[in-house]
């Protein structure tokens, strides 16, 4: 699981902690697809901002990181007992699934140590395709084969082609456990 500590450097209002301390009630939006709930929902933001409205944050040291994970059993499991440490503090948050788990994990003093900082993907984040990160064509396969990746993200199959069929190939004939 990739993480990295969340630092305060003085305003808490600003990137990352601006995903957490502020109401982000996306449910009542759809700012994808109307501009005026976009304008709507970052109005509501920037009243929250200069009323220095801000959410209660936990008492403990802050982390963050991509939506994607690769977690043990004994990690799952305590996450599902700190729900309600995460509800609490998750609730109409932005991009929660990019900060709970890192946070839960790393302030559990037998779980950090455990943890390895790589999330065992893939991913070129330029844009390419029509799509940041960019959907893989055949110019990533060298780079996919060669890493100790065990997961590849953007796959389409109108852009990616051979290249997906490939690597589910290469895989099977891997030795699973000699790429770490």
């Amino acid at each position: 699981m990739n993480y990295c500590k969340w630092e305060k450097n003085g305003d808490i209002s600003k990137n990352p902690y601006d995903k957490i301390v502020f109401y982000h009630r996306l449910e009542k939006y759809d700012i994808r697809v109307k501009p005026e709930d976009n304008s709507q929902y970052h109005k509501e933001l920037e009243q929250q901002k200069k009323l220095h409205e801000y959410r209660v944050l936990p008492d403990v040291p802050l982390y963050g990181g991509p939506a994607w994970w690769s977690l043990t059993r004994e990690c799952v499991e305590y996450m599902i007992g700190q729900s309600g440490f995460i509800e609490r503090y998750y609730t109409d948050t932005l991009f929660p699934d990019e900060s709970f788990a890192q946070t839960v994990i790393m302030n559990n003093p037998k779980l950090a140590p455990t943890v390895v900082n790589y999330d065992l993907r893939y991913i070129c984040w330029e844009t390419r395709n029509n799509s940041r990160p960019a959907v893989l064509d055949m110019s990533d396969l060298p780079g996919i084969v060669k890493d100790k990746d065990v997961f590849a993200r953007k796959i389409a199959p109108d852009v990616s082609g051979q290249c997906g069929r490939y690597t589910q190939c290469h895989e099977r004939n891997r030795d699973t456990f000699g790429f770490f």
